[in-house]
């Protein structure tokens, strides 16, 4: 079964955000799961920035692009359109701004419940 999530739905049907406390004042909100909402996100955000590196300018293919927030999730950020942008790969790990540099990103170790 996938991972679902609650996700604040725009004018066009599509997920603009994905909500982590459900709360109110969203308008349209839908359960869906959380790779199709992120999808409909990335995409928005892509076709906003016209295809190209928010960073350089270089064009950025749909397989290419990376997804970057702007206030990151670590520091009170959301998944949205309205804080994502459109980096290349060069800029997403080299850019003083919003270059990862050396830090990787830290996935969280699944524990399976039924393990003692």
């Amino acid at each position: 079964m996938p991972r679902m999530c609650w996700a604040q739905i725009g004018d066009d049907g599509k997920a603009v955000r994905i909500i982590k406390h459900l709360a109110g004042g969203y308008g349209r909100v839908e359960c869906l799961a959380l790779s199709t909402a992120v999808g409909e996100i990335r995409r928005k955000i892509w076709e906003r920035d016209k295809r190209r590196c928010t960073h350089c300018g270089n064009t950025v293919t749909w397989q290419s692009m990376e997804m970057h927030e702007r206030i990151w999730r670590g520091r009170g950020g959301e998944v949205s359109v309205e804080n994502g942008v459109t980096l290349c790969a060069g800029c997403h790990i080299n850019d003083p701004v919003a270059g990862h540099g050396n830090r990787k990103p830290q996935w969280k170790k699944q524990v399976d419940s039924n393990q003692g």
